[in-house]
């Protein structure tokens, strides 16, 4: 079973002049007792781009499906794309054939909507109040310029979404700033300042967009991924928004059992297997800001033991 999200089309129908990673996690492994199950993977970057690759694992044998739920402003919404070129829509793509997830929620909200504004409960309980949750917020603009509200304000908000989310019990990515072309320049050197500090916060939950979005030099959208608004994204935009949720692998903080040996090599081993199907991930970040994933099952086996049997 290969999932590759190869995205080479982009060079067909657009000027987009980047491109995530070609993540080949290789094919399915299936062995038995007492060997160990060994992966191999490949990563191809583009534009000259090198980059960093991991493994994690993606789910367990008795993990349930889980739902995702998309919160926040008008990107989370999918304002500007069709229902095709949204992110979400992406996501559920890639993750419910294999078994993942059961349905991708939007719960986004349009119209201006802020960090603050926002009702946390009822954004959270939509899809339902279960544990086998997993929350996506994405609040990359608005409410962040002018003298409202401080850099210190915003980011005890963001705890309070944190904090709200993990006493619940579920599980998150958060989505970093974007570009804000009708926003002064001093609001746009803030939103990189307020960037930094949510990948300072959230660390590997935070899934940072800007490097992609922004051109080089300033503090604008690419003129490749602006919907034409100098607010959001175009549906290329979404597809390395899914590209990046996809390698920063929220399944990684749910899946349980096995250790990867060496987690930053293409080639590694993985012990300590249940008898099972068990899936694990090979994910890539490039050095232009880009990421991508791809998945492989790994079935382990007991021993097949043979017995002779002697006539008397």
């Amino acid at each position: 079973m290969k999932y590759i999200l190869s995205f080479l089309f982009l060079f067909a129908e657009s000027k987009a002049q980047h491109t995530s990673p070609l993540v080949n996690a290789g094919a399915d492994v299936t062995c038995k007792f007492p060997v160990t199950p060994s992966v191999t993977g490949t990563v191809t970057y583009y534009n000259g781009a090198s980059g960093t690759i991991n493994w994690s694992k993606v789910k367990s044998p008795s993990q349930p499906n889980y739902i995702i739920v998309i919160v926040g402003s008008s990107t989370a919404a999918g304002f500007g794309v069709t229902t095709a070129e949204y992110f979400g829509t992406k996501l559920s793509s890639f993750y419910k054939p294999q078994g993942f997830i059961d349905s991708v929620y939007n719960a986004g909200e349009n119209g201006g909507q802020t960090v603050f504004g926002a009702n946390i409960t009822s954004r959270l309980n939509i899809g339902g109040v279960t544990q086998n949750k997993i929350i996506i917020l994405s609040y990359p603009s608005n409410g962040y310029n002018g003298s409202t509200y401080t850099n210190v304000q915003i980011m005890d908000r963001w705890r309070v979404w944190r904090d709200s989310i993990v006493n619940r019990g579920y599980q998150y990515l958060v989505l970093g700033t974007q570009p804000r072309e009708d926003f002064s320049a001093g609001d746009r050197t803030r939103l990189n300042v307020l960037n930094d500090s949510l990948s300072n916060l959230f660390g590997n939950r935070f899934v940072n967009m800007m490097p992609i979005a922004k051109q080089s030099g300033n503090d604008l959208w690419k003129n490749e991924l602006d919907n034409g608004d100098g607010v959001h994204g175009n549906g290329f935009y979404h597809t390395f928004l899914r590209d990046k949720i996809i390698a920063a692998n929220p399944f990684q903080f749910i899946a349980t059992g096995g250790t990867i040996t060496t987690p930053s090599s293409a080639t590694t081993t993985i012990t300590g297997l249940s008898y099972a199907e068990h899936f694990f991930q090979l994910s890539s970040n490039d050095t232009e800001g880009h990421g991508n994933g791809d998945v492989i099952r790994v079935t382990y086996q007991p021993e097949t033991f043979k017995y002779k049997f002697r006539l008397r």
